[in-house]
């Protein structure tokens, strides 16, 4: 994978900042800035809101709140155990 050689603008730094802030987890380390998270769906159990599994409650954390920035697309790919690819909006 190429590295992006610019650093993260104010919109990327955002969400590096909050991602970390509502729980880092190691497991998702494509670097924010590069527009991709890893392990987004934690073997299937941040379907379920009632999990006690922490790890699956951050990741719900994180893709809650980054569906809801309207600022950035998003897709969650069920590829392994869950990729999503975040986009700037132009």
């Amino acid at each position: 994978m190429r590295q992006n050689s610019m650093s993260p603008d104010k919109v990327q730094q955002e969400l590096i900042s909050t991602t970390e802030e509502l729980g880092d987890v190691d497991i998702m380390r494509i670097p924010p800035e590069q527009g991709a998270l890893l392990t987004v769906l934690w073997f299937g159990t941040v379907a379920d809101q009632n999990t006690r599994d922490e790890t699956a409650r951050i990741l719900q954390r994180v893709n809650n709140y980054i569906s809801a920035d309207n600022r950035v697309e998003h897709v969650m790919l069920p590829i392994a155990d869950g990729v999503s690819i975040i986009r700037k909006k132009d």
